[in-house]
């Protein structure tokens, strides 16, 4: 195990750290389509700099899902159109 303390510091995000975001994401909530729930860490990819960790970016990214779903921004794949 390496005891250099700048391995690991990026400037910028892995792919792989941001499916990750992007799955869990999906698996808090699973009722919003995927391409919204991509737009939505890939803005909170630039509110939170990579050195910070894919933990971090996972907790931005839900808090503003649920933001988002609570203000009905968000539609959900069974979501009926009002009035049908």
């Amino acid at each position: 195990m390496s005891t250099d303390p700048k391995r690991g510091l990026r400037s910028t995000w892995q792919e792989h750290d941001v499916w990750y975001v992007v799955d869990r994401v999906q698996d808090s909530f699973w009722r919003q389509l995927r391409p919204l729930i991509q737009q939505v860490v890939e803005s909170c990819r630039e509110q939170v700099k990579p050195i910070e960790g894919r933990e971090k970016l996972l907790a931005v990214a839900k808090e503003k899902m649920r933001v988002i779903v609570e203000e009905g921004g968000l539609k959900s794949r069974d979501a009926g159109e009002p009035g049908k």
